[in-house]
């Protein structure tokens, strides 16, 4: 039984798609991990799939139901999280033309794969790591992540967001120099409401204030709530992934997800709403 649907968003439209026909594509995408090797960019499926994982929980979090097995992706997705940081997937290169194995060396791969393209595959992974439980896998990969990373281009993402998130990450990792006074001012230098209530949301978690967590949490759920969808938005756009990213981490440090109201509880993806608990 699903907590969730489409409608129980009342978007003021009507959709330009059909989520149900949308989510029996996604399985199509997602490329066996034996299949890795035999594209000419061994990096390119790993990193596809992390996306495609986040469109197939977008879409059965909102009650959409899609023909694969959700705790088995995970575990998939967390060894893939793992291969893109850490593997060899680099000796594993092709020609794009030709298909003539061409091997990297691993300072190739990670002046052209990783060092400008690392947020977006690492975000995706943080959280399907996380809401499959794999805290070893999660561990692992943010111990990849350190302050001095270039973010790249990333659109309309504060560039406050990405320090926020790899201060999580070096807190996940087990970095006991977690700066937070310095992420605060910096921050605060801001006129974006975003990074702010993020911010809040990571010191809450940080210190494991249940009290500072219900409100920080509340807050960034009602800001993300406000927002203007479109017609041509997917399932996975409803969702609010980065309070959801803290609130997973939250649990996992004992802290406790409040009660909400069902409009803003329905932006926040859990293991419940995906069918796992």
């Amino acid at each position: 039984m699903y907590k969730y649907s489409v409608e129980d968003l009342n978007l003021p439209f009507t959709l330009r798609h059909d989520p149900a026909k949308l989510a029996q594509q996604f399985p199509l995408m997602y490329v066996s991990r034996n299949a890795f090797h035999e594209y000419p960019s061994a990096t390119g499926p790993i990193e596809g799939n992390l996306g495609c994982a986040i469109s197939i929980l977008g879409s059965t979090h909102f009650g959409v139901p899609v023909s694969l097995n959700i705790s088995e992706m995970l575990n998939d997705c967390a060894n893939a999280a793992v291969e893109l940081f850490f593997g060899d997937w680099y000796l594993h290169e092709r020609d794009p033309v030709t298909f003539v194995p061409a091997p990297w060396t691993k300072e190739d791969a990670y002046h052209s794969c990783l060092k400008h393209g690392w947020f977006v595959p690492f975000k995706n992974a943080l959280i399907l790591c996380m809401l499959g439980k794999h805290w070893k896998e999660t561990q692992k990969i943010c111990s990849w992540v350190h302050s001095d990373l270039d973010m790249g281009y990333q659109g309309d993402l504060e560039p406050e967001v990405g320090q926020i998130i790899i201060t999580m990450a070096a807190q996940v990792a087990g970095n006991n120099e977690v700066d937070l006074a310095s992420l605060a001012t910096e921050v605060s230098k801001t006129r974006k409401k975003r990074p702010k209530l993020l911010f809040d949301l990571l010191k809450a978690v940080c210190e494991r204030d249940q009290e500072a967590f219900d409100t920080a949490l509340t807050a960034s759920l009602k800001h993300f709530a406000r927002r203007k969808p479109n017609q041509w938005e997917m399932c996975y756009d409803w969702i609010a992934w980065y309070p959801s990213t803290f609130c997973l981490y939250g649990n996992h440090l004992g802290l406790k997800t409040p009660d909400l109201p069902r409009n803003l509880a329905i932006r926040l993806i859990t293991r419940q709403s995906v069918g796992l608990e």
